[in-house]
């Protein structure tokens, strides 16, 4: 069995975890390239669980079996510098991958698992590994993109503690990954279309004094979406975003002139089908003799995507550093609030440990839909499901409906509340308990509001506590000011029953582009 930590040190060093955590975020998001990203997690990985070996797979999204490797070693391991890629751990990695989840496994289970076998040839060349603890890395889309993996942890054992922090830590690796490699194909790509004007995304345009084309080619058809003649017949200005216009056609006027021989910009043209594209121009004026301004030959580059990459960057960043600001600050929260009802060191621990392991699961199905919604079923299952035996103990009713994230995380902690209080003092204390979870869309005034019933039953007689403690400070307090929730608990003498009634709140999207 893991040892539970029980002095203030090694509760001050989970703590110290949390903040390395925080910490760690800002080093992986100023990572420049995909390759330092890799190594980054790995260091990060390394320091903020405490281990002496770490490594980060970024698998082929063609091939699992190819896969980039960055690997982390402490002072410990000084012999095995050289060390590069863990030996025959495909096994391993492709579990964690496939089965979409963290394995953890101490000493003795890594000994014996069959994705490890036949390492012990290979200790001549790389450190040995004490016990293991990997969790996957998943896209935007949902797809398992690689594997965190840390060995011979610095205290003991792997903890489900160390699982739950460094799952958050997947999820801030998971979009730095993915915006590297981003940031890095728009580099590629930019190169490809300096290197030739004759790409498909370079249009060339002729115009006169008045702006008017005189000349076009295929690419700045394909980039406006006109055809040949009807370019012919307007002003560029004509075909320009009406804001972007205002500013050019001073810039124009100058080029005529010959104050302004060449001049550069990013704006939008407007489509024929309505819509803007950005695009890179350059414009260079050609004289005559005399020096006067006979037309203007404008580069066009598509940059549309690029414009509409960088802005999705800059919303998932400001997404990830609220969703960073917004965990810490429900940590510091559950660490206060545990702290002031717990009357033993052992008592803050289990129920404060409690606390973030199921708050871990709440992001972790958050990441699962990047960030944006969490499904109120496997909320519900993820607390109650190891007291489900499969003959009616357990009973969730309701539609399909998916939280968002500022709904889902009081909601789950509240879900882990009622269970734990359950399994502690209410219906799942004995055998013959049943609790029954309802749930429906309901409209009030005109706003969609769930409606969530908790009935526990068969439990033993239930008086309401003389004492309120956080949970009940949390289904009272929390959820009505946090969620704008109506809440209602009765301690029926044939067991709990609970009901909130909460504003369902829509869904932010991330613009997909």
């Amino acid at each position: 069995m893991t040892p539970k930590p029980s002095s203030e040190s090694d509760l001050a060093h989970h703590q110290d975890q949390l903040k390395r955590l925080a910490a760690s975020s800002v080093k992986i998001a100023s990572a420049d390239s995909p390759e330092a990203t890799l190594q980054e997690i790995a260091d990060q990985a390394r320091v903020v669980i405490g281990a002496h070996l770490a490594a980060t797979h970024r698998a082929s999204r063609g091939d699992r079996k190819v896969a980039s490797v960055a690997t982390s070693l402490s002072e410990k391991y000084g012999e095995f510098k050289s060390f590069a890629i863990p030996p025959n751990g495909s096994g391993i990695y492709r579990q964690v991958m496939e089965e979409r989840r963290a394995l953890r496994l101490t000493c003795a289970e890594l000994t014996g698992h069959p994705g490890w076998l036949g390492f012990g040839g290979y200790q001549s060349e790389h450190p040995p590994l004490r016990g293991l603890l990997a969790v996957p890395l998943t896209g935007k889309d949902g797809e398992v993109i690689g594997v965190i993996m840390l060995s011979d942890k610095e205290r003991g054992e792997f903890t489900p503690e160390d699982e739950a922090i460094l799952v958050q830590l997947a999820q801030l690796a998971s979009v730095s990954i993915e915006n590297a490699s981003a940031t890095k194909a728009l580099e590629e790509s930019e190169q490809r279309l300096k290197a030739t004007q004759e790409h498909a995304n370079i249009g060339i345009g002729e115009v006169d004094a008045q702006g008017k084309f005189v000349a076009v080619n295929s690419g700045l058809l394909a980039i406006t979406g006109y055809e040949r003649d009807e370019l012919l017949n307007v002003s560029f200005l004509d075909v320009t975003y009406a804001e972007d216009a205002i500013g050019e056609r001073e810039l124009y006027a100058r080029h005529v002139a010959g104050e302004l021989p060449t001049y550069s910009l990013e704006k939008r043209y407007l489509r024929k089908d309505g819509s803007a594209a950005w695009v890179a121009l350059s414009a260079s004026a050609v004289f005559d003799a005399k020096g006067r301004f006979l037309y203007s030959v404008r580069i066009v580059q598509d940059i549309d995507q690029r414009r509409r990459t960088e802005e999705r960057q800059r919303l998932l960043i400001r997404e990830l550093h609220h969703r960073v600001r917004n965990t810490l600050a429900t940590v510091q929260a559950l660490l206060g609030a545990t702290a002031r009802s717990a009357n033993s060191v052992k008592v803050f621990y289990d129920d404060f440990a409690g606390r973030i392991a199921s708050l871990g699961k709440t992001h972790t199905l958050l990441t699962e839909d990047y960030w944006q919604t969490a499904p109120l079923r496997e909320m519900l299952k993820n607390e109650l499901g190891p007291f489900d035996d499969g003959k009616g103990r357990i009973r969730l009713e309701g539609p399909p409906i998916e939280l968002s994230s500022d709904l889902a995380v009081p909601t789950g902690m509240a879900i882990y509340e009622l269970t734990s209080n359950a399994v502690n003092h209410g219906a799942l204390s004995v055998p013959s308990g049943r609790v029954a979870v309802a749930w429906e869309i309901v409209r009030e005034e005109g706003v969609r509001k769930l409606d969530l019933k908790w009935i526990e039953a068969g439990g033993p007689a239930v008086r309401e506590p003389s004492q309120k403690g956080f949970g009940s400070t949390l289904l009272q307090r929390v959820l009505t000011t946090q969620c704008d929730a109506k809440v209602e608990t009765e301690f029926e003498p044939g067991g709990l029953r609970f009901r909130m009634i909460a504003p369902l709140i829509e869904r932010r999207l991330v613009p997909a582009y």
